[in-house]
């Protein structure tokens, strides 16, 4: 639970500030005011507080499906009206430099910044570390969830879906949009270095959008989408909260209890928006990296648990096959009696 609630908080510390600055491109308002952030996080947390109130099929389904239509809405848009070509190449040639430098890139430590006179980017801490921190809070909640709306598909299923699906998700996203902001950097079109060292990340993801044809109706297409990714991350968060503080859940997890763990999600990043500047993100990382350490210990108990529960599911249904056959034998064996017996009288 805390280590959820240290990763939510990331997820929405930095998810708000990104809606805000669209806000500031479409009506001119201070997207960096308290006040903005506030109203943006106390929508959002509105929207998934409802959602996961009304239960897994009348607020959890219908919001993620409304969320997947209008972002396979944007993908395609971007696709066409963007340098459809350019974006294509670029992917392919991205996803055959991960697999060329996949293990290079994952292992590298920048042993050279111990050594005086050698820059210390930090790059493995605030990248490396940080998302896999970031991902390590995420799992038992996501796995759990993925388990609780997967009854009746198997294992195999849900394992190859949520791999391949998944996986492809990241590579449109960041083959499309990704690609579309480096065409933009290359181009010439629009320094995106520059302005992300001068107005930040969520300003500049806002300036890029604005140069697409339609550019404010774009923005305000994707400050709704990634309002309900938020809002369909947490409620299922949520969701998955009640049912594990809960001593039993039959059907669904007590719709006041998901009420509260909803709004007490939106707390700590609250608290972190507070703070604000380099010293919020600073914290930030350093709550997701604290708040996972605990899941490493976790995930080898979970792991152990998972590989005994199929131990006794195979026993089960051995036992059950073989019962199933000694009854067949039995019935062989009373018919062939039966029939022996006619002959007899016969």
């Amino acid at each position: 639970i805390l280590g959820l609630v240290g990763g939510t908080a990331t997820s929405l510390a930095l998810g708000v500030p990104m809606v805000s600055a669209g806000l500031e491109n479409l009506f001119g308002v201070d997207g960096n005011s308290m006040i903005t952030k506030s109203i943006v996080l106390l929508g959002v947390t509105a929207i998934f507080a409802y959602s996961s109130y009304s239960g897994l099929k009348k607020g959890i389904k219908v919001l993620s499906d409304a969320n997947v239509i209008l972002a396979f809405v944007l993908l395609a848009f971007v696709l066409i009206v963007g340098p459809t070509l350019y974006i294509l190449e670029n992917t392919v040639t991205s996803a055959g430099n991960m697999f060329k430098n996949f293990f290079q890139m994952a292992t590298w430590l920048e042993p050279e910044a111990s050594i005086p006179g050698h820059k210390d980017t930090k790059f493995p801490e605030s990248w490396t570390v940080f998302y896999w921190g970031w991902w390590f809070v995420y799992a038992p909640f996501i796995g759990l969830f993925i388990a609780r709306i997967s009854r009746g598909r198997t294992l195999k299923e849900v394992v190859l879906g949520t791999i391949i699906y998944g996986t492809f998700g990241c590579m449109l996203f960041f083959g499309i949009f990704g690609n579309y902001a480096v065409y933009l950097q290359v181009s010439g079109t629009f320094d995106v270095v520059s302005h992300i060292n001068s107005m930040g990340p969520e300003a500049t993801i806002i300036s890029i959008l604005d140069h697409l044809p339609l550019g404010k109706v774009v923005i305000v297409l994707f400050c709704i989408s990634a309002i309900l990714f938020l809002a369909t991350t947490f409620d299922s968060g949520a969701y998955i909260l009640a049912a594990a503080s809960q001593n039993m859940v039959i059907g669904e997890p007590i719709k006041a209890n998901r009420l509260f763990w909803a709004f007490a999600l939106c707390l700590l990043p609250f608290s972190l928006m507070l703070v604000g500047g380099e010293e919020a993100m600073t914290v930030l990382k350093t709550a997701t990296v604290v708040s996972s350490v605990p899941l490493l210990v976790i995930f080898v108990m979970m792991m152990y648990s998972f590989i005994q529960t199929l131990n006794k599911d195979r026993l089960k249904l051995q036992r059950r096959a073989d019962k199933y056959k000694e009854i067949e034998r039995r019935s062989l064996r009373i018919t062939q009696i039966g029939e022996k017996k006619q002959d007899d009288n016969l």
